[in-house]
């Protein structure tokens, strides 16, 4: 009951790993504010809540060389940057994202990564009382995980980072909304919902 109908379930070295809801629901709209993770064995034992991913703005889960990694507000958007869509007059707005990644064990081991800029965008869970659409947590569709390459979008364009050299290439000016990846390509579509097809 506290997973989002499109939330990542990870499967690794025998284990599950689970985004879900951990608590501090708003009164309004019972929309989480606090999100976690929990791992189980698969053969269903062993339920263990992780002390690593969780925050308010924890998002992006993604496991590679033995390493937890996720996304996580910086300090300087906290403010704004809640479980909501967030619009200007211009559009989406971008926000500072710090990738951090930690030990197997949740407890151990957290290292920064890397801080860029994406936009604002999510999945809508309803609206509020003034039409706002409320974010349903969990992904931000303008970061995408695939092997070793982290993709992400911003105002700025669509941008690759490389997980092994930690190096940065913009692959497109496109101004995107959501993408998605194929075994040889990175399909990105636009703000006017026109799709574009990049090399991976």
């Amino acid at each position: 009951m506290y997973l989002h109908k499109d939330t990542r379930i990870i499967v690794y070295n025998g284990e599950i790993f689970i985004p879900y809801h951990s608590g501090g629901f708003a009164e309004a709209d019972e929309v989480p504010f606090i999100y976690g993770v929990m791992k189980i064995k698969t053969n269903g034992q062993d339920l263990v809540k992780m002390q690593e991913p969780s925050d308010d703005n924890f998002r992006n889960m993604f496991i590679w060389n033995d390493r937890i990694l996720y996304t996580d507000v910086s300090e300087k958007n906290y403010s704004y940057l809640n479980r909501r869509i967030v619009q200007d007059s211009a559009g989406f707005v971008d926000s500072t994202l710090i990738l951090y990644s930690t030990a197997m064990d949740g407890s151990s081991d957290k290292k920064k990564e890397f801080s860029f800029d994406a936009l604002i965008t999510f999945d809508v869970f309803s609206y509020s009382y003034d039409g706002m659409p409320i974010e349903a947590g969990g992904e931000n569709r303008s970061v995408l995980f695939d092997h070793s390459t982290m993709y992400y979008f911003n105002k700025k364009g669509v941008f690759k980072y490389n997980l092994l050299d930690k190096k940065t290439n913009k692959l497109s000016n496109v101004l995107a909304k959501d993408m998605y990846v194929s075994e040889t390509q990175l399909v990105v579509t636009d703000l006017n919902g026109k799709e574009h097809t990049l090399k991976k």
